[in-house]
């Protein structure tokens, strides 16, 4: 596998970020690892990810594009297919190659609001990598893959703003109970209210500070597959759009 000194401490975390068999060029590993963060991100609060990354030497390939989804639930990935639907909050552009020394991999990005868990790892199929030869010759997998190791995770708030100028107010979900986007939430977005209507104008939800979040039911009955509108009340104003509801 390899050996790296911690870049801090006494320890570290290795993963395989994607690996793909050549006889079969099938999946075989695709895993992303995710923690919880000791408070919620605040609304367009800007952030700065940082962390230190090692290629292990015995790793046939190397890539970029690692990068952090943040989300307000722990994820649930059934498929790989659920990772490939990930919005990544940031990603790194730089091919982490050295499996002597720790890369820094280090980016900002503004949150929505109110994410209380990251998750670390490669979102993309095999065909959208950028394989980077490593050392293939030495390979007893036939396999594509690299194997890193991680240190020093952190996260830091550089900026904020009481008010945002434009809140970003999600536009589709699926509330199939698979775990994942399974409810519209306006929670940390800032708004006074949020009321959403159907096709015909008829009100059949209402948001505020003490109901956040819509299942995507009328009544308890579960609402069809369509486009929704909304009418937000925010800091005076009044902000429109849809909301597409996909089970």
């Amino acid at each position: 596998m390899g050996f790296q000194n911690a870049f801090h401490g006494e320890g570290y975390l290795g993963f395989i970020p994607i690996g793909v068999y050549n006889q079969s060029n099938a999946y075989e590993v695709l895993e992303p690892f995710s923690c919880r963060l000791k408070e919620p991100l605040k609304p367009c609060g800007v952030y700065k990810f940082r962390c230190y990354v090692s290629l292990a030497a015995f790793s046939t390939y190397s890539l970029d594009g690692l990068g952090i989804v943040c989300s307000e639930d722990s994820l649930i990935l059934n498929s790989f297919s659920d990772v490939y639907e990930l919005e990544e909050t940031w990603e790194s552009e730089v091919v982490v190659s050295d499996s002597a020394n720790w890369t820094l991999l280090e980016g900002t990005f503004e949150a929505k609001g109110d994410e209380k868990f990251l998750t670390f790892g490669y979102f993309k199929s095999d065909e959208e990598t950028n394989w980077q030869v490593h050392d293939t010759v030495n390979d007893p997998f036939d396999a594509r893959y690299a194997y890193y190791f991680v240190d020093s995770m952190s996260l830091l708030l550089i900026d904020e703003t009481e008010v945002c100028a434009n809140p970003i107010i999600p536009n589709v979900f699926s509330p199939n109970n698979d775990g994942l986007n399974d409810s519209f939430s306006i929670a940390g977005l800032g708004l006074d209210k949020l009321t959403i209507l159907n096709r015909w104008g008829n009100v059949i939800a209402l948001l505020d500070a003490n109901n956040t979040a819509w299942d995507g039911s009328i009544g308890g009955n579960e609402s069809p597959d369509g486009t929704y509108f909304y009418i937000a009340e925010y800091l005076g104003r009044t902000l429109q759009g849809f909301i597409q509801l996909v089970r």
